[in-house]
Parts: structure tokens; C-alpha cells; sequence
């Protein structure tokens, strides 16, 4: 099953990094304003509005891109999942008080998935009882 591992986010989203919102929308074409006569609208995610994946060549000229690993490790994107969820806010200031990002220990890390791994082995109580 598919996650989207990222808060809601609407049209009042603020961005990060400086990329104003995080969404937006604009309609194209409306039923009731211009022809043909359907909704259609355009979508906007900005790229930090939502968990994305970034590559080595995010920071490296000669690093590798999405394609290489889509290609040639597929696997890295179609397995199991174990989806943490934390309850608490780890967003952290970085130098300037404008830029936030999520930042959990190893530990928290570990011990989260401890914590969801304890659950996954629990027996099933059969169902009527």
C-alpha cells in the first residue's frame, strides 16, 4: 500500500525554503466561465510541501539521478514499509528562524520502530472473542 508520508496541505500551506506556498491551484477552464465546458485546473506542489525523494545529484554534478535508481534498483520503491508516525513535532530552526527542518535522533528512530515492531508481533485475537 502506497503512503504519502507528508501533513495535509492546502492553498494557505506555507512553504519551506522560501518557495512560498506549498500549493496552488489555478483553473484553466471552468463549466461556467469559458468553454469547453468542463473543469479543468492546473496543480502546483512546490518541492519541499511534501516527503520527496532526493538523489546524490541534488548535491553532487556526477551524482546519480531518480532514473538510475528507478532503473537499475527498483526494489528501493516497491517493498514493505514500516510507516513510523511519530506524535511529536521535530521540526528544528536552522540558522535563520525563516528555515525549519525535521530532525529525529537515531534513538528516537530506534526506539519508534521498536515500539511499532513489539506491536507487529503481538498474536491477533481471533475475531468474537
Amino acid at each position: 500500500m502506497p503512503y504519502v508520508l507528508s501533513p495535509l496541505i492546502n492553498v494557505e500551506s506555507p512553504g519551506m525554503w522560501h518557495e512560498g506556498n506549498a500549493y496552488e491551484a489555478e483553473s484553466i477552464y471552468s463549466i461556467d466561465r469559458s468553454p469547453p465546458p468542463v473543469n479543468y485546473d492546473k496543480h502546483i506542489l512546490k518541492p519541499h510541501s511534501l516527503t520527496h525523494l532526493e538523489t546524490p545529484a541534488h548535491t553532487k554534478n556526477d551524482g546519480s539521478r531518480f532514473d538510475y535508481y528507478y532503473h537499475n534498483h527498483l526494489n528501493f520503491f516497491y517493498e514493505s514499509t514500516l510507516v513510523l508516525r511519530p506524535e511529536e513535532n521535530y521540526y528544528k530552526p536552522l540558522k535563520s528562524s525563516e528555515i525549519y527542518q525535521w530532525q529525529i535522533s537515531k534513538d528516537q528512530t530506534q526506539n519508534r520502530i521498536n515500539k511499532l515492531m513489539l506491536i507487529k508481533r503481538l498474536p491477533e485475537v481471533p475475531k468474537g472473542k
